[in-house]
């Protein structure tokens, strides 16, 4: 796996939240959409607790699988990249309803972005796949 095309896709999809989440207005991102659902605060904070988790995650000891650590991946991009079914969140990665700052929000990613940057950096993707197959996917 490409550490710097990895890097190189991970920056251009932070530049983009980024500059999406920036052109929100702070009103506009904790009103409730009408049709229901989470506010654009809402799903910052889910995010914000999934990537999170992602951090803890590539920290954490990695254990090696056994498997091709590319045997799920087209499983993986179907589920997640399938924008006309919606998942459901549980538990811990579930938002609360109490209005978000903007700032602090955008702060918060752009933290635990940077640190996704540098573990890249010393992690071994590789490795990697299997455990982020099994630990958060149930495929």
């Amino acid at each position: 796996m490409n550490k710097e095309r990895v890097k190189d896709d991970f920056a251009e999809s932070t530049k983009s939240l980024m500059n999406i989440l920036s052109s929100v207005s702070q009103e506009k991102f904790n009103k409730k959409p009408e049709e229901g659902g989470w506010t654009v605060g809402m799903t910052v904070e889910h995010l914000i607790k999934v990537e999170y988790g992602t951090l803890k995650l590539f920290s954490g000891p990695v254990e090696k699988s056994g498997r091709n650590p590319k045997q799920k991946i087209e499983k993986i991009q179907e589920r997640l990249l399938n924008f006309d079914t919606a998942m459901t969140a549980y538990g811990p990665i579930i938002p609360d309803e109490k209005p978000k700052d903007k700032s602090k929000a955008l702060g918060k990613i752009q933290d635990i972005r940077q640190k996704l940057t540098g573990l890249i950096e010393i992690v071994d993707l590789e490795e990697m796949l299997p455990v982020l197959n099994t630990r958060f996917l149930d495929i």
